[in-house]
């Protein structure tokens, strides 16, 4: 493959790249310091009320966030993952999307894409099931209804009886702490990603 840019219309196009991006991107290494970021990025990171850089390294404004994070981090192993939070000083959740990034001759870095389900213009339909404790089948019925099936399609889907379903429903609703089909989509609504 020919590379037709010259050096400086990389940077130029590299650039316009970071700018486009709406949502926070940026790339880490398991210790914590930032390697790269896009503009969105460098906003939260400059503004934002989640996080902050001291230095070149990542650093949670809330303290309960920012140690399970960096644990998180530190044992990175799979090609990709999520890491879902809700943090006690936000009104909302944060997830963030990572994927390992393994360059020749360089240590890995986790590359990241942050989702913060208090902006309305980009929902998330991330892993809710582990931030609600809910099981695998009541995330699997609550995916389900999410995706407009009837509880009885969704039991037939699932191969599980109608009472089954309903129970897992009951249990979701409990866990999430709603009491109506309307509060039960008004809850995981955020977290759609279209």
């Amino acid at each position: 493959m020919q590379v037709a840019a010259t050096l400086s219309d990389q940077a130029l196009y590299q650039q316009a790249w970071r700018v486009m991006h709406r949502l926070p991107e940026f790339i880490v290494d398991r210790g914590g310091q930032v390697i790269w970021g896009n503009a969105s990025f460098e906003r939260v990171a400059t503004d934002g009320d989640v996080l902050r850089l001291q230095g070149p390294c990542l650093s949670f404004i809330d303290r309960t966030v920012h140690g399970p994070f960096m644990t998180f981090l530190e044992g990175f192993g799979g090609v990709s993952g999520s890491w879902v939070t809700r943090a006690p000083t936000l009104d909302g959740y944060l997830v963030f999307r990572c994927t390992l990034i393994e360059p020749a001759g360089r240590s890995p870095a986790v590359a990241c894409t942050l989702y913060d389900s208090r902006d309305h213009d980009i929902p998330l339909w991330a892993d809710f099931a582990g931030l609600f404790g809910l099981t695998g089948s009541e995330a699997q019925v609550a995916l389900r209804l999410m995706e407009g099936l009837s509880l009885a399609r969704t039991a037939a889907q699932l191969r599980i009886t109608n009472e089954t379903a309903k129970t897992h429903l009951r249990r979701v609703y409990a866990k999430l702490a709603v009491g109506s089909r309307e509060e039960f989509y008004a809850r995981l609504l955020p977290f759609r990603v279209v």
